[in-house]
């Protein structure tokens, strides 16, 4: 039998299914989109890399290693716009926010250090009227410019 599926707009304080307060973060196992960070947090137990294949929207954003339930993000009950870059996010105060990279671009040289060392995010070749221009790093919060992108 399947498991449930479970959501929620932000990293949740506790598993729905089970109620452990041990989550820990879902990345994406690409070697092109992993950082460094990410690899020491898998080896620290902190993070799992996803096993299954999806589109980035549909992959799962956390996961409890007691029970091994998956938890996809939510759509976001507010949206946060900016007319620059914030320096921390609104949600969880974290300074830690990516810039997101749309288009096809070759993974190499500089825009590979920022994506392995977290600064900034891929999110594929489509822009949206609704696509974020920023992402908070820790609880993956969409931010949103007042410019068009």
């Amino acid at each position: 039998m399947d498991k449930p599926e479970y959501t929620a707009p932000h990293r949740p304080g506790e598993c729905p299914a089970c109620h452990s307060a041990n989550l820990v973060k879902v990345i994406t196992g690409n070697d092109w989109h992993d950082t460094e960070e990410d690899e020491e947090l898998c080896r620290a137990g902190k993070a799992v890399k996803y096993d299954g294949y999806c589109g980035i929207d549909e992959m799962p954003k956390w996961q409890c290693p007691d029970c091994k339930q998956y938890i996809h993000k939510a759509p976001a009950e507010r949206k946060y716009i900016f007319k620059f870059k914030p320096e921390q996010c609104p949600v969880c105060n974290s300074r830690r926010i990516m810039d997101v990279i749309y288009g096809e671009p070759g993974f190499g040289g500089e825009l590979r250090r920022q994506i392995r060392n977290g600064e900034a995010v891929s999110w594929g070749c489509c822009i949206w009227d609704n696509s974020p221009a920023w992402q908070c790093r820790d609880c993956l919060q969409d931010l949103h410019s007042s410019y068009p992108l």
